[in-house]
């Protein structure tokens, strides 16, 4: 189904999570991973004092992941499968043990409240204009939004925001002469796939062929499936039965637990919700789009924005 929208808000971040106070500074940050050993990428956390990357927590290693009822943008019979079926390209390898379950259709939107128990990694569509606050570019086909702690880069909640309002998606069959149509769209698996790459905490990397190439044209169906720079990727950091080990991984992770475990939690979730305690953490919001192939916007391909948002006690959340 063809899906159109104009428009964008959310659950939290610039909109309502604004309001409950998670306050945001953008800073442009430039994608640069040339010490790093491995030809794939990770994705920085910009404001550690020692460089590290973004990554989930080896009892993270199941990640659920949620569909924002709002979004009409996998049809009008709210069937899941097209967005478990683009999860499981990740999660498919036997070099892994990673898990992205899909568990249906939610009323929340993208964004985190630090305070709650019941985030969730919600797939969405530009909707409202605080929804368009966390677009690095205007013209980005898709954005994927990443909470994590600013110190060890471990990721508590990620968002995907499609731009309905500036390209249209559907959920092409090869061989379908998509080219050939006078308004050509962008294929939905393909794009999907990417964001999750970013989900996973990946960031773009330089190889055309790559799931993770920063550009995509209309009717391209490549990324929908991984390339071996992407395996590799996927098989370092989230090998089967070991310890989570990004790009450049932080020295220790803490034992600050409240984020972890999320599908444990997703599964037994009571509504209950309770106020952080006892270790302060920094936590950091970070944008990664992905772009169309237009000659005039690959100069953009490797920016970011960022929004630091550091709270220094349970009660206390200020910005730099």
């Amino acid at each position: 189904m063809k899906s159109r929208s104009h428009g964008a808000e959310r659950r939290g971040g610039p909109g309502a999570r604004a309001a409950a106070g998670l306050f945001a500074a953008a800073a442009a940050v430039a994608a640069s991973s040339a010490a790093s050993a491995q030809s794939y990428e990770c994705t920085p956390a910009p404001e550690a004092e020692v460089r590290v990357t973004q990554v989930w927590h080896r009892s993270n290693r199941c990640v659920p992941i949620y569909i924002d009822r709002a979004t009409s943008l996998f049809g009008e019979g709210e069937d899941p499968t097209l967005v478990q079926e683009s999860a499981d390209v990740w999660t498919s390898p036997g070099c892994t043990d990673l898990e992205l379950p899909v568990f249906g259709f939610t009323d929340q939107r993208p964004g985190f409240d630090p305070r709650s128990d019941d985030n969730q990694n919600v797939i969405s569509e530009v909707l409202t204009a605080s929804d368009r606050g966390y677009l690095p570019d205007p013209e980005a086909l898709a954005t994927t939004v990443t909470f994590h702690n600013a110190d060890t880069g471990e990721i508590y909640d990620a968002d995907i925001l499609f731009n309905t309002a500036v390209a249209d998606f559907e959920d092409l069959r090869p061989g379908d002469d998509c080219a050939g149509r006078l308004d050509p769209p962008y294929d939905l698996r393909n794009t999907l796939v990417h964001e999750l790459g970013h989900v996973l905490g990946f960031d773009h990397n330089a190889d055309r062929a790559s799931t993770m190439f920063a550009s995509a044209p209309v009717c391209e169906l490549s990324k929908r499936d991984l390339t071996s720079l992407d395996l590799q990727g996927l098989c370092d950091v989230y090998a089967s039965g070991q310890p989570s080990r990004t790009c450049e991984p932080a020295s220790s992770y803490g034992s600050f637990d409240r984020f972890r475990g999320q599908c444990d939690s997703a599964s037994s979730r009571d509504g209950g919700c309770q106020a952080v305690s006892g270790t302060a953490f920094g936590l950091w919001w970070m944008v990664v789009g992905l772009w169309p192939s237009v000659a005039r916007l690959q100069r953009k391909t490797n920016f970011k924005t960022s929004s630091e948002i550091m709270n220094s006690s349970p009660s206390s959340i200020r910005s730099f």
